[in-house]
Order: C-alpha cells, then sequence, then structure tokens
C-alpha cells in the first residue's frame, strides 16, 4: 500500500486517545505509514490516502472540536476513504 494514513482524534480524559494510538499501531505493524494527531492540529491532508477520524462522546454526542473538523475539511474527506470511531 502506498501513501500515509492518518489517525486524529479528539479526548478529554485519554481513552479515545489510547484507543487511537492501538488503530495507529495496528496500521503500522502492517508497515503503513501512519500519522496520529489530535483533530486540532491536523493542517492539511494533501498528503494522506486515506483518514481515520475517532472521538469521545459526551452527552451522547462527539466532541466540538472533532464535529468541526469534519465539516471543515468535508470537501478533501469526500475524496477520501475516510473510517469513523466513537469511544463512549
Amino acid at each position: 500500500m502506498n501513501g500515509r494514513i492518518l489517525v486524529a482524534y479528539a479526548s478529554r480524559s485519554g481513552s479515545t486517545s489510547e484507543v487511537a494510538e492501538k488503530i495507529a499501531d495496528t496500521l503500522a505493524n502492517r508497515r503503513v505509514e501512519v500519522d496520529l494527531m489530535q483533530v486540532k492540529n491536523v493542517k492539511d491532508l494533501s498528503a494522506y490516502r486515506m483518514v481515520v477520524i475517532g472521538s469521545g462522546v459526551y452527552m451522547g454526542r462527539w466532541f466540538p472540536e472533532a464535529v468541526n473538523f469534519v465539516k471543515k475539511n468535508q470537501s478533501a474527506l469526500s475524496r477520501l476513504p475516510v473510517a469513523y470511531f466513537t469511544v463512549a
């Protein structure tokens, strides 16, 4: 497989970041180039061939920074395979 995969997440208590790390580690163990970062630190999606996005949940909703990331990057994400995960 060619190209990098981004695993981006929003976490408050650390559980979501732990799940994101496990996803990134699993991909890296399969010799996939992976970047792991909080959604608030993602500036550009052009280097990625796929994006995995995760968020913790509060009161039945994703954290606002994760929702804002998806909305802000809607155009770029529409051209890439995207997987989502939720930690509750």
